[in-house]
């Protein structure tokens, strides 16, 4: 036992001795395996981060799940229910609904003016209202205009 002992303490030096000749080229090889290694590591973690940007938009849009998941890993698949479950608790506890994106069509008007009616200011935009021009423009801008005859509405 006690032999054995010294043959593998034996063995230790050696191999110290040898490291010591190959240590710089081993570091030299390290840092570049190390660095390319992380380099890899980061481009993995851009394209599931991606991935993973790409299921979360597709629940808030509404999209259509059963192909994206066919795609999905198993990670993906859970971060996917995660999400899903998540969006559907904000949505009932707060009773939000992002289904319809446009804005609501109460809040705008279509008409074209039969008279000069001027000018209206919105924001930093001027909007000068010629005669016979068609315009589509936020309802307030225009409120005082639209029970006159100056304007005529489109549906």
């Amino acid at each position: 036992m006690e032999s054995d002992m010294i043959d593998i303490q034996e063995k230790i030096v050696q191999l110290d001795e040898q490291s010591e000749d190959q240590k710089m080229s081993l570091s030299k090889k390290f840092i570049v395996i190390k660095s390319t290694q992380d380099f890899h590591r980061r481009v993995l973690r851009a394209y599931e981060f991606n991935r993973m940007q790409k299921v979360q938009k597709s629940i808030i849009d509404y999209d259509d799940l059963t192909e994206i998941k066919k795609k999905l890993t198993l990670t993906e698949k859970k971060h996917l229910e995660f999400m899903k479950n998540l969006f559907k608790e904000y949505q009932d506890n707060e009773n939000i609904t992002f289904e319809n994106h446009a804005p609501s069509k109460s809040f705008y008007v279509h008409f074209i003016t039969l008279t000069d009616c001027g000018i209206v200011v919105d924001g930093d935009e001027i909007f000068e209202l010629k005669p016979h021009k068609y315009f589509y423009m936020k309802r307030a801008l225009v409120n005082h205009l639209i029970n006159t005859k100056h304007i005529k509405l489109f549906e």
